[in-house]
């Protein structure tokens, strides 16, 4: 039996609860994914407790497992220079970006609608923000299953 999304390809660029779950859920119906992260700033639910037989380690916090059980997961420093090639790489392979920090971070490392379609002219882009995507509170970073 096929799963209503095998085939799917998603690029999930996102730290923590919102977007990582939207990529979580479409991993379950079949979805190939791939999280995005870097070392220099990990995904918070790495660093935060419980711990897998209490042993404080960055793959044994719950909160990393119950949100991506069923990821690929890729280190890359977004600020780095090179880092925008492979970003183009990982647009023109996806059909959908999840995308989960702030606007203006989204902004700031090239990672809008706006630009991604220049890559690839008919991704699909989710993104989430506490605050909405545009008004005076919309870059106030914010942790939560929204």
């Amino acid at each position: 039996m096929r799963n209503a999304l095998e085939g799917v390809k998603v690029v999930e660029f996102a730290i923590t609860d919102a977007a990582p779950l939207i990529g979580k859920y479409l991993g379950s119906f079949g979805a190939e994914v791939i999280k995005v992260e870097s070392y220099l700033r990990l995904d918070l639910n790495r660093l935060t407790a419980p711990y897998k037989d209490d042993i404080v380690s960055v793959n044994r916090a719950a909160g990393i497992v119950y949100g991506n059980n069923n990821k690929y997961s890729l280190a890359l420093n977004l600020k780095h220079p090179r880092a925008q090639e492979v970003v183009r790489r990982l647009v023109c392979w996806a059909d959908i970006v999840i995308g989960g920090f702030p606007p203006n971070t989204m902004r700031h490392l090239g990672l809008v609608y706006e630009e991604l379609k220049e890559t690839k002219t008919d991704i699909i882009m989710v993104a989430t923000s506490a605050e909405g995507a545009s008004g005076p509170h919309a870059d106030h970073p914010a942790w939560a299953i929204i």
